[in-house]
C-alpha cells in the first residue's frame, strides 16, 4: 500500500513573510545583539613605543561587524557569511516570534499594539537614563554652563588658585596656590576640558575675553570667603568611609567688578572624594557693596565627575542598555497580560452562551 505523504510547505512558508510586528521584532533581536553581544578591546602603548594604540569594537554574535581604531583612523569590518547567517537566522525567529504572539494574544493589528509598548517601554528608558544622569552626575543632559552671572563682569581685578592648606591632614582652610602658571593651566583645559574643572572660570573669562594675563597670588578675604561657602548649603554629603565631605581640594576664585563698581566674586572648587572614585565639583557666585568687605553667598551650582570609575557613561549611553532591558521585559509582560485578557474573555463568553 502507497502512502502519500503532504507537507503543508506554504503554510510554514506563509509564516516567514514579513509583516509589521515580525519587522519590530526583527530591530528588537538586532538592537539585543548590539547591546548584549558586543565587546571591545584596548590596547595601550606602553612608555617610549611608536604604536599609537588600538581600540576594536565588534557588533553582535559571531562578531559580524568589527570596527577598529588606530592612531584615530577608523577601519570597518564586515564577515559578509557570519552577517547574513546571523540576519537569516535574526529573521527567521522574528516571524516565528510574531506568529506565536499574533495566536496567543489574539490581537487584530499586533504590529500597533506591540509598537505603542515600544514606544512607552522607549519614554520609560528614556526617563531612566536622564533621572540615573541627574541622580549620579548631577545633570540630566549636559553639563550646566558657567553660571550666567558672570556676564555681568566688566573687569577682572584679579584670577587667583587655591587650595588646602594641608591635603593629609583635618584642617580644612584654603590658602592661595603660588606655583601654578596661567597659560599651562589654560592649555591642559583646552586639552581636555572634561577634567579640567577648576579651569571653567578661566575658559569662560577667555571666551569674553575678560582673562588678566597671569594668576594674583594674595586674596586676604579667603577665611571669610571660605566660611561662607560651607554655610552654602551647596557641599555634596560623602559615603561613610569617604571623609572631608566639608573640605574643598582646588579651585580657582575670580575678583571682579560689575559696570557699578559692585564687587563680584566667582569660585570654582572640586571637592573630596564622594565615594569610589566620584567627586564633586562647585561653583558659587557672591556679591559685595562697592567699598564694603563683606560678601553675600547669592547662587550656586554643583555637579559630579569620576577619576578611574564610570566617566563618560552619560545618558545617551545608558539609554540604549535600559531600552533593551524595558523591550525585554515589558514584551513578555504585556503579552501574559493580554493573554489572561483574551482568555478571560473566552471563559466568559463560554460562561454566558451557556
Amino acid at each position: 500500500m502507497n502512502m502519500t505523504v503532504t507537507v503543508p510547505t506554504k503554510a510554514y512558508l506563509g509564516r516567514l513573510k514579513p509583516n509589521a510586528l515580525s519587522i519590530i521584532l526583527l530591530l528588537v533581536i538586532v538592537l539585543l545583539q548590539g547591546t548584549f553581544f558586543s565587546s571591545a578591546s584596548i590596547t595601550y602603548p606602553m612608555d617610549g613605543d611608536d604604536f599609537p594604540g588600538r581600540t576594536q569594537l565588534d557588533y553582535g554574535i559571531g562578531a559580524p561587524i568589527q570596527i577598529a581604531t588606530t592612531g584615530g583612523t577608523s577601519t570597518w569590518s564586515i564577515g559578509w557569511a557570519t552577517f547574513a547567517a546571523n540576519l537569516v537566522i535574526s529573521y527567521i525567529l522574528a516571524t516565528l516570534l510574531s506568529a506565536f504572539l499574533t495566536k496567543i494574544t489574539r490581537f487584530r493589528r499586533p504590529a500597533f499594539a506591540y509598537g505603542l509598548v515600544a514606544i512607552a517601554m522607549f519614554v520609560a528608558a528614556f526617563l531612566a537614563s536622564i533621572g540615573i544622569s541627574k541622580v549620579y552626575w548631577g545633570y540630566f543632559f549636559v553639563r550646566p554652563p558657567v553660571l550666567s552671572a558672570i556676564d555681568r563682569i566688566a573687569k577682572v581685578t584679579a584670577v587667583i588658585p587655591i587650595e588646602p592648606k594641608a591635603y593629609d591632614a583635618d584642617d580644612c582652610s584654603l590658602v592661595v596656590k603660588t606655583d601654578l602658571v596661567m597659560d599651562e593651566c589654560l592649555a591642559a583645559c583646552k586639552t581636555d576640558p572634561y577634567y579640567c574643572l577648576d579651569g571653567r572660570l578661566l575658559l569662560a573669562l577667555e571666551q569674553r575675553g575678560l582673562l588678566p594675563d597671569g594668576y594674583s597670588t594674595t586674596f586676604p578675604d579667603l577665611p571669610a570667603l571660605y566660611a561662607l561657602i560651607r554655610g552654602s548649603g551647596i557641599l555634596a554629603r560623602s559615603h561613610q568611609g569617604y571623609g572631608k565631605p566639608d573640605c574643598l581640594r582646588r579651585g580657582t576664585i575670580v575678583d571682579a567688578v560689575d559696570k557699578n563698581g559692585n564687587r563680584l566674586v566667582f569660585v570654582g572648587v572640586t571637592g573630596w572624594q564622594l565615594s569610589n572614585d566620584h567627586y564633586p565639583y562647585y561653583e558659587m557666585f557672591f556679591t559685595g557693596q562697592q567699598d564694603s568687605p563683606g560678601l553675600l553667598y547669592v547662587r550656586g551650582q554643583r555637579f559630579f565627575c569620576d577619576s578611574a570609575g564610570i566617566e563618560g557613561l552619560e545618558w545617551y549611553c545608558m539609554l540604549p542598555f535600559l531600552s533593551v532591558m524595558a523591550l525585554c521585559i515589558g514584551f513578555p509582560v504585556f503579552t501574559v497580560f493580554a493573554a489572561i485578557l483574551h482568555a478571560a474573555g473566552r471563559t466568559k463568553t463560554a460562561h454566558q452562551s451557556a
